[in-house]
């Protein structure tokens, strides 16, 4: 769904808006489910007509360097297509983003309920050349361990994981997107203030 905010060079209200002034949206958008499709109809049509006023969307390069903000990242996955890396990596589709979502959404809430920050805890998220979609928890907040989730790109296989300590790798897997939540409470043993 598009929601419409106000014009860029006016002050005016959308419907009042003239249909050669230039106009900026705001899409918050999550498919309406796991087999849906909608993320990449709704990215992939540039102009949308909202009662007879032709919107033209504009969007900057997104910076994958500079912006860590993990929803803005997961976000702009969609935009990603075939060959994004330059050695032949296959784009996201809306099914796989959604299922990143959905782990994104046990963080936040694993977070939120223990009263800890989320923008001060949230995982790097990157994408992967084999396809998948990397969480990861390191750095100086965590210096005795790190924490990677990955979101293969087969839809059927389950979530991947590494966690590491100064002493060992664990490796292994799981289906249920909950017990992420684990994970979370093993990185948290050693979380720095």
């Amino acid at each position: 769904m598009f929601v419409a905010r106000q014009s860029i060079f006016t002050n005016k209200p959308l419907t009042q808006v003239d249909e050669h002034e230039d106009v900026a949206i705001t899409a918050l958008f999550r498919p309406r489910s796991k087999d849906s499709n909608d993320i990449d109809i709704a990215l992939s049509k540039p102009k949308s007509i909202i009662k007879n006023v032709e919107l033209k969307v504009h969007q900057s390069e997104f910076d994958w360097i500079s912006n860590t903000n993990a929803f803005q990242r997961l976000k702009h996955l969609i935009t990603l297509k075939d060959n994004w890396d330059g050695y032949g990596a296959a784009g996201f589709s809306g099914q796989h983003i959604h299922k990143a979502l959905d782990l994104s959404e046990v963080t936040r809430s694993y977070f939120n309920a223990n009263n800890m920050s989320f923008s001060r805890l949230s995982p790097f998220i990157a994408p992967c050349s084999d396809g998948a979609i990397l969480f990861e928890w390191c750095g100086k907040r965590f210096p005795d361990r790190q924490l990677e989730i990955f979101v293969p790109a087969n839809l059927e296989q389950p979530f991947e994981y590494l966690k590491s300590d100064r002493d060992s790798d664990e490796e292994g897997n799981f289906i249920d997107v909950g017990f992420a939540i684990n994970l979370l409470e093993w990185l948290m043993e050693t979380e720095v203030e």
